[in-house]
């Protein structure tokens, strides 16, 4: 489970990095030709890693609440143990709404900047 915590952090900061970095250069430029393939690939790369981070946050969040009634039924481990589990479960939902608000908020982007609806259908 630590593994798969550290790769949806990591995939989290890729996609924050990513929608920090590359914002303001797409949001700028609009796909007003639905013919403008390198624009569109751009988005789609874009779309891609938000989906990525979206299906990395929600594996998380299964495992965490997989190892929590995992622990709930056989009631171990205690003290220490307990807590990380539970601050993995809470940390791990946060996380998941976060990048639930991120992956709305590119989409909508995407939409606005014209972006093909047959694109935006594959992540829906």
């Amino acid at each position: 489970m630590p593994a798969l915590a550290r790769r949806a952090r990591f995939v989290l900061c890729l996609l924050g990095a990513a929608l920090a970095a590359g914002a303001a250069p797409l949001s700028a430029q609009q796909v007003a030709d639905p013919d403008d393939a390198v624009a569109i690939a751009e988005w789609r790369a874009r779309l891609d890693d938000g989906h990525v981070a979206l299906e990395g946050a929600r594996h998380r969040t299964e495992a965490a609440h997989d190892a929590y009634a995992d622990w709930r039924q056989r009631k171990y481990p205690r003290g220490v143990r307990k807590e990380q589990l539970v601050r993995e479960v809470a940390e791990a939902e946060t996380a998941l709404a976060e990048t639930q608000a991120a992956w709305q908020r590119l989409q909508e982007e995407a939409r606005r900047a014209g972006v093909p609806p047959g694109v935006l259908r594959n992540y829906e």
